[in-house]
């Protein structure tokens, strides 16, 4: 697992649960997952190691394992230097 910074993770969970509350994962639902990555410069960090680090913390929130998602809608980083964010969309997939 990549992880930019320590406690990253559970500032994606904390940003979920402001959000949308705690939920509870949901089981035998197969999941899209689409990131915009907006960063402040062009670093080299790998998309997916950013987009896994998305899907491991939401574990336990939205799906319970991130082996539900099966269809991963247009990632990419774009940069923004002055609002740097990661942009989330879920929806079930139908799979």
């Amino acid at each position: 697992m990549y992880n930019p910074s320590e406690g990253a993770e559970q500032f994606v969970q904390a940003c979920y649960i402001a959000a949308y509350g705690k939920t509870e994962p949901v089981a035998k639902v197969t999941f899209r997952l689409t990131c915009v990555f907006y960063t402040k410069n062009r670093r080299v960090v790998d998309v997916d190691n950013l987009w896994k680090l998305v899907a491991d913390a939401l574990q336990g929130l939205v799906w319970r394992n991130d082996s539900q998602v099966w269809d991963v809608g247009g990632t990419h980083r774009e940069v923004d230097k002055v609002n740097p964010r990661t942009v989330v969309t879920i929806d079930r997939s139908g799979y």
